[in-house]
């Protein structure tokens, strides 16, 4: 008895070793299509003051207008499809006393998704690749990063 104790309590010893860390079950795939909005004339980004966004096959990700501004905002991707339809009203800061509300825009973006197992214990990873936009209302579009990862800053530039 005594050996299968020692037993017991080695083996589990030797397997917690090779257990999945939280750190390795830390997907590096997975963010939204960042997208980074600026003047047709391609000289000055706007800050974004508020934003409304909708899209097909996703929980609405809302955010009101607010003091704090950025740049960049993250459009979420429907995992279960390889397109997404994105409707919106923006809000931008043209200079430091004056905005500018832009209403009833929207984009489509295609994307090819894969997934791997990360490992056993921390499950899959979902990633989106190859991000085209096929339908929009802005002047042009610009694809900088056309593979989408938690890290980067940018993938998506829209001229309007």
């Amino acid at each position: 008895m005594k050996i299968r104790i020692f037993l017991l309590v080695g083996f589990s010893c030797f397997a917690g070793l090779f257990a999945c860390d939280v750190e390795d079950c830390i997907s590096t795939k997975t963010g939204g299509l960042k997208v980074e909005f600026y003047s047709s004339d391609r000289d000055t980004v706007y800050l974004v003051r508020g934003i409304s966004a909708f899209s097909e096959g996703n929980e609405p990700k809302i955010i009101e207008e607010s003091d704090s501004l950025f740049s960049i905002f993250p459009f979420d991707l429907d995992p279960a499809s390889d397109s997404t339809n994105y409707n919106f009203n923006l809000i931008v800061e043209v200079n430091d006393s004056t905005t500018a509300s832009y209403d009833s825009l929207y984009f489509h973006a295609h994307y090819r998704r894969n997934q791997r197992v990360i490992s056993v214990e921390c499950g899959v990873e979902q990633a989106f690749n190859n991000v085209e936009i096929t339908d929009h209302n802005f002047d042009s579009i610009k694809i900088v990063h056309p593979n989408i990862e938690r890290f980067d800053t940018l993938n998506v530039r829209v001229y309007f």
